[in-house]
C-alpha cells in the first residue's frame, strides 16, 4: 500500500525500463538516470516499453519496497514531466491523461524557508 508523507516527491524515469529489474537494478537506475538517492524516501516510477506495467520503488523506514501494477487492457499515459505531484500520480495510475489537466489556484502556506528569511 502506498502512503504519502508531506515531504515525499515522485520522480519518473523517462526511459523505458526492463520490468525484470528488482531492488538493485532499479536503485541503480535511480542513481544513474534519475540522479537521485534511492534511500531518500521518495517514490520512483518506472514504465515498461509497452506502458502496460509500472513499478514504484521507494524506501520505507526499514528497507526497499516495490509497488507493481500490470494492466489487463490499455496503457498508462507516460508523463512528460520528470517529477509528479501526488494528485498527478493518482491520475496516471487511474488512466487519466495529465497533459491537458489544469490545476485551479489554491491557497498554499508560505514555505518554511521563506518565513525564516
Amino acid at each position: 500500500m502506498l502512503s504519502y508523507g508531506s515531504g515525499v516527491r515522485i520522480f519518473v524515469c523517462t526511459a523505458a525500463c526492463d520490468m525484470r529489474k528488482s531492488f538493485e537494478g532499479l536503485s541503480y537506475l535511480v542513481r544513474e538516470v534519475i540522479l537521485e538517492e534511492p534511500q531518500s524516501g521518495h517514490y520512483f516510477l518506472f514504465f515498461n516499453r509497452k506502458r502496460d506495467r509500472v513499478k514504484i520503488l521507494y524506501f520505507d523506514r526499514c528497507g526497499f519496497a516495490i509497488w507493481y501494477k500490470e494492466l489487463q487492457s490499455g496503457t498508462f499515459s507516460h508523463p512528460e514531466k520528470k517529477e509528479l505531484s501526488i494528485a498527478e500520480l493518482a491520475c496516471v495510475l487511474e488512466g487519466i491523461e495529465i497533459s491537458g489537466i489544469r490545476r485551479k489556484r489554491r491557497f498554499l502556506l508560505p514555505s518554511r524557508i521563506a518565513s525564516i528569511a
